[in-house]
């Protein structure tokens, strides 16, 4: 069957996680199995992003994030206010100073924002091109009742084509 090579990248962790979880021996055979046939694509991507690591983006990513804690709204004891999972709350009062200094270093790190950009366009754009995976199918009535997120990994399986 013909997959997206991001939705293989995605089944990683799902299968990951289903494959700790005791389960009934053919639905965990099924995880086991699937998770090895789709190994040699999740390997090859996963050596194609190291291999994208530019050399001094992960020193720009710490220097935006103490930027931004610095300029953070914080809470009592201290700590940025999140707004969400990788945002926090810039202080009124600092802002525009902040968005200055933002962009003061992203000026100092065009280059590197632009290669890294450019990349991570190239590795998205490969991560949308089709990959011919044969899945192991697994019966649904295999799947145990009381899985983790068992809705969406179910809808997940069936979209894939493992469940049938």
């Amino acid at each position: 069957m013909n997959f997206k090579k991001m939705h293989i990248y995605s089944l990683k962790p799902v299968l990951e996680q289903l494959k700790k979880v005791g389960a009934k021996p053919k639905f965990h055979y099924g995880v086991i199995k699937n998770l090895k046939l789709i190994q040699p694509e999740l390997e090859a991507l996963e050596e194609l992003r190291e291999s994208l690591q530019i050399a001094g983006w992960d020193g720009y990513v710490q220097k935006e994030k103490d930027l931004l804690t610095e300029y953070a709204e914080k809470d009592e004891e201290g700590n940025p206010i999140l707004t969400g999972p990788n945002s926090v709350r810039l202080n009124e009062e600092t802002k525009e100073e902040f968005y200055k200094k933002k962009e003061e270093l992203d000026e100092e790190n065009k280059e590197l924002i632009e290669k890294y950009t450019k990349n991570q366009k190239e590795f998205d754009s490969i991560l949308s091109e089709d990959v011919e995976v044969k899945l192991y199918k697994i019966d649904i009535d295999n799947v145990p009742e009381d899985l983790p997120n068992g809705g969406d990994v179910t809808e997940l399986f069936m979209d894939v084509g493992i469940l049938e």
